[in-house]
């Protein structure tokens, strides 16, 4: 069984090549990115261990979500360490903790994030914190409440944005100046 699954997700990839490379390059928004994950995604395809995998329901739709996930790991190893600022660098900045106005605006945004996720349904703080604080992968997320990865990922989307909105909400509350006057 495992063999013929690897069998049939091969001549998917030859045979509807074109397609699929059209699926990702909507989902990645580039051709060449496209191009570059389905061709990890033949490699990765040709040494998977078929027999740690569950039966595949739709091998298309496994390919392309396969090939974007690719993409996105690879865009997170080479972009990791380019965040980050360098010891002279970090060196050179102000120290923002100096700032008592910038301190106390910094703890009351912490406070109001911690208020926007106690707001949140038990699921979607969950979901939120495991995906942002632990790395846990949508799949083991989908397992874990019994819902599929897309739910998982519009669930986290929806906290997200219900966070965010609070933290405006929070920041257009009270508006400090540099000399530590509020307005609003």
């Amino acid at each position: 069984m495992s063999e013929t699954n690897r069998k049939r997700l091969r001549e998917l990839l030859t045979t509807r090549y074109a397609e699929l490379r059209r699926r990702i390059e909507y989902r990645l928004g580039s051709s060449e990115g496209a191009e570059d994950a389905l061709q990890e995604t033949w490699l990765r395809v040709d040494s998977m261990d078929m027999n740690a995998i569950k039966p595949i329901r739709h091998p298309a739709s496994y390919l392309v979500q396969m090939a974007v996930n690719i993409s996105i790991d690879q865009y997170r190893r080479e972009h990791r360490y380019a965040a980050e600022p360098d010891s002279d660098e970090l060196a050179a900045r102000e120290d923002e903790l100096s700032d008592p106005v910038r301190r106390v605006a910094g703890e009351r945004e912490v406070e109001t994030l911690e208020t926007a996720l106690m707001g949140l349904s038990p699921r979607r703080r969950a979901i939120v914190l495991a995906v942002r604080l632990e790395g846990t992968p949508h799949r083991e997320l989908a397992e874990r409440f019994g819902i599929s990865e897309r739910m998982v990922a519009k669930e986290l989307r929806a906290a997200l944005d219900q966070c965010a909105a609070q933290l405006k909400q929070g920041r257009d509350a009270v508006k400090v100046d540099r000399k530590g006057k509020r307005h609003g």
